[in-house]
């Protein structure tokens, strides 16, 4: 294929196709036609269904048991500005057994004071005295509050 149509996939062709020249094609049969006329090109691009790079896959390691902890709060019971059910759950579990550590239901679950709470409370009722790393991948302030909390515990 040639001209300023060599970069497009089979939709944008198929779009073309149907807006431009006014013909009913079905999107498969302009998949097959390109296809056999231009397979490089469709595998250049991707193909159908495959992505174009390849995933990456880190591995997660945790040292251990208590080492890295996962925390997540759960407020799609508070409702509409948390007046209508004002429940929110609040749970940590461990990254290395995935053994859910504590789940707490409280009235708001974004107080970074409330959080560091029950995370504490948590250290308190199972001895943990080793300085625990946290693992915040959404990087909300509850989540901060508690690494900092959680690391600076030791000192």
């Amino acid at each position: 294929m040639e001209g300023p149509g060599k970069l497009l996939g089979y939709r944008a062709l198929h779009k073309k196709i149907r807006d431009v020249h006014g013909l009913s094609v079905p999107r498969n049969l302009v998949y097959t036609v390109m296809q056999d006329v231009n397979h490089q090109g469709l595998q250049n691009r991707g193909g159908v269904g495959k992505p174009k790079r390849p995933k990456r896959t880190k591995a997660f390691v945790s040292n251990g048991p208590n080492f890295t902890m996962s925390l997540d709060g759960h407020d799609k019971m508070c409702g509409y500005q948390n007046s209508t059910f004002p429940l929110c759950i609040y749970g940590a579990q461990d990254a290395y057994s995935a053994r859910i550590q504590f789940l707490r239901i409280w009235t708001t679950n974004s107080d970074p004071n409330i959080i560091g709470c029950f995370y504490f409370d948590y250290l308190y009722e199972e001895r943990v005295t080793c300085a625990c790393s946290c693992v915040c991948d959404d990087y909300n302030m509850s989540s901060r509050v508690v690494c900092y909390n959680a690391k600076s515990s030791v000192d």
